[in-house]
């Protein structure tokens, strides 16, 4: 996406963020603009969901602030698109890809879906190349299929930014391709961030990278490597690559 503007639409604040007694995120300072593909990285525990939590509103740091376009996350959820990690659907629970996605357009208000709400879930299924199986089980999708869908449900909500927690976990080389062909084109419309493991997923399409354990810091994205991450984090946290065969820092 063109960073014509440069507009800041995510800042944070020396925010500080404890489960009880244990400091998760401590004085974190970062801004995101308009256009950003942002990888986030570090170990198991680091703050790495808790922070993309904080930017959501889900959470409430401390101390300090977070803000989404100038104001408070809740205020502006309408801009962000959150992907999680796991996504729990009842097995034996008959639903469609088609209505799996149109829950993306959920609101706090009850009623019916409205035609500009089937209208944003057929467009967010055309984006993430899933029209031809709309009508099929979500629960008799692939691994990657699923991926998709959950993506395009982020999307049935017009979202201009993009949240996603593990994108790449228990999928294979082939569906990771998929994966990083479909958020190189949102790119193009969205602001991404994307935590991840998986630095050849990313390597060649982010511009920025936040490296978070309890503090964050941001390092050249020409520099994602197992190199910078044994330099970092020595032995805390494990790289994989799905592109090539890459020495893992931890096994």
């Amino acid at each position: 996406m063109e960073n014509e503007t440069a507009t800041n639409v995510v800042e944070v604040e020396h925010a500080v963020f404890r489960y009880s007694n244990y400091t998760v995120l401590d004085d974190v300072s970062l801004t995101i603009q308009a256009g950003d593909m942002v990888s986030i990285i570090g170990p198991n525990g680091g703050g790495k969901t808790t922070l993309l939590k904080l930017m959501l509103g889900l959470l409430e740091p401390v101390s300090g602030k977070v803000k989404v376009y100038g104001g408070s996350p809740r205020k502006n959820m309408g801009y962000l698109g959150y992907v999680p990690q796991y996504s729990r659907f009842d097995e034996q629970f008959p639903i469609t890809v088609y209505e799996v996605v149109l829950t993306g357009r959920l609101e706090k208000r009850a009623g019916f879906y409205s035609k500009e709400d089937r209208q944003a879930a057929a467009e967010a299924l055309e984006t993430a190349g899933l029209s031809d199986v709309s009508d099929r089980s979500f629960q008799a999708l692939s691994g990657g299929q699923r991926q998709r869908v959950l993506i395009a449900r982020a999307l049935a909500g017009r979202p201009s930014i993009l949240l996603l927690d593990e994108p790449t976990s228990n999928v294979d080389a082939a569906v990771g391709s998929m994966l990083h062909e479909l958020l190189e084109e949102l790119n193009k419309t969205h602001t991404i961030l994307l935590v991840t493991h998986d630095v050849g997923f990313v390597d060649d399409i982010t511009n920025r990278v936040f490296c978070v354990n309890n503090h964050v810091h941001e390092h050249p994205a020409d520099k994602l490597d197992a190199s910078l991450i044994s330099a970092a984090y020595g032995n805390q946290m494990r790289m994989v690559r799905h592109d090539i065969n890459l020495e893992k820092s931890q096994q």
